[in-house]
């Protein structure tokens, strides 16, 4: 099962390849992962969502899990990662999430972005105003997966 960065690249949809959806944070602990989750609970038919970070944290924040939970969400791999081309290269869409407009990117990873999501960046949140930034995160998703759904293979015939 060939795999970028723990992220199995097996399933097949149209010829050998999933459109998947990158959601791109600070540091892959809290805001990418939520991303992922609610991404993947609404996505369009045969895409999927994974998540990185500008840096890999040392660990998830802990938060996460217990907020999708809460709201009934799957959580991602406990695993955090950094952003590497190889990972990119296998994106259909990606996606910049609560980044300041000044982060310093790679220059390889700059022209791959294909929409900044303006929000608050929820890691200095209390826990108990997880669920509101997910609600404000869910009206903003609609651009997310209008944006998939442009990009969705379209069978031939």
């Amino acid at each position: 099962m060939p795999t970028v960065q723990g992220v199995d690249l097996s399933f097949e949809v149209v010829g050998d390849a999933v459109p998947t959806c990158l959601f791109l944070c600070s540091d892959h602990a809290l805001t990418s992962r939520l991303a992922e989750s609610l991404f993947n609970a609404q996505a369009p038919r045969g895409w999927r969502a994974t998540s990185a970070g500008l840096v890999a944290a040392a660990e998830p924040d802990p938060r996460a899990e217990r907020t999708l939970a809460a709201l009934g969400y799957r959580a991602p791999e406990a695993v955090t990662r950094a952003v590497e081309k190889d990972l990119v290269s296998f994106m259909r869409v990606v996606i910049a999430l609560a980044l300041p407009t000044d982060a310093a990117l790679p220059d390889w990873l700059t022209p791959k972005i294909d929409l900044r999501v303006e929000i608050e960046d929820p890691r200095p949140l209390p826990e108990a105003q997880l669920q509101e930034w997910m609600t404000q995160l869910n009206q903003k998703m609609d651009a997310v997966l209008t944006l998939c759904r442009e990009r969705t293979p379209r069978p031939f015939g």
